[in-house]
């Protein structure tokens, strides 16, 4: 099996893939815990647990991480399927409903 020479980057939905991100991007620098939490001003305990995707880790911290890797988090707008879709046939007016929302 060949290591994966490219971090990956994209779209986080939760806490575990924020986490995943933020080790590969740590790992490709062959940086230890010690090192990033001194940079970052966090202990390495902190940065063990945001990696293992803990969900209540704290927002500031985690922005230092990113920050300390040389990361940033950009907010955007999903990309989201409309609720309601008129019907090809628009003679009699159908609509289409997405049950579930998005």
């Amino acid at each position: 099996m060949t290591k994966e020479t490219r971090t990956r980057h994209g779209v986080v939905r939760s806490a575990t893939e924020l986490g995943s991100l933020v080790r590969a991007h740590r790992k490709e620098r062959s940086l230890n815990l010690e090192t990033v939490s001194a940079i970052g001003g966090f202990s390495m305990r902190f940065l063990s647990e945001l990696e293992r995707g803990k969900d209540t880790a704290e927002l500031g911290k985690a922005m230092a991480a990113l920050a300390a890797l040389g990361l940033e988090m950009v907010v955007e707008p999903r990309q989201m399927k409309p609720l309601v879709e008129e019907s090809e046939d628009t003679s009699n007016n159908v609509e289409t409903r997405h049950p579930g929302g998005a």
